[in-house]
């Protein structure tokens, strides 16, 4: 499978013929030129013609078929892992509540989005900086 990830594979050791564009196919980097599904794979391999490919010595197509959908089954696998996309961030419920006898004058979230900022200023009109980290309940005074 690392191979198949890592570099081209060769196919010249597969006989020439139907299985080989067929695997080289399946294999393909370029999406567009890339077989979309099996399905397509198991029309391509009822399609085959045994007088039409040097394989033909090897016997019934049956085997061909197996190693065929097992390598695609691979190549979908580490294609699929390949181009997934990142995951979509959670979403956090915060509930921020101003220290005791205190109201908000403003706010701002940390870039890294792990804690946040906020000023609170007092009945008296004193002002204080807080930082509180989203994983925890309590907001720590920032020294002057």
């Amino acid at each position: 499978m690392a191979d198949v990830l890592r570099a081209e594979i060769d196919l010249t050791v597969v006989p020439a013929g139907t299985i080989r564009e067929l695997l080289r196919r399946c294999l393909d980097r370029n999406l567009k030129s890339r077989l979309r599904d099996i399905g397509e794979a198991r029309i391509a391999i009822e399609n085959y013609s045994p007088g039409a490919s040097a394989a033909v010595a090897i016997g019934t197509p049956w085997p061909w078929a197996v190693a065929v959908v097992s390598v695609l089954l691979a190549a979908g696998i580490g294609m699929a892992w390949l181009g997934k996309s990142p995951q979509a961030e959670s979403t956090v419920t915060l509930e921020l509540n101003p220290p005791d006898g205190t109201k908000f004058a403003g706010f701002a979230l940390a870039p890294n989005g792990k804690s946040i900022a906020f000023a609170a200023i007092s009945e008296n009109g004193g002002r204080k900086l807080y930082i509180r980290q989203l994983e925890s309940l309590t907001a720590r005074p920032v020294p002057e």
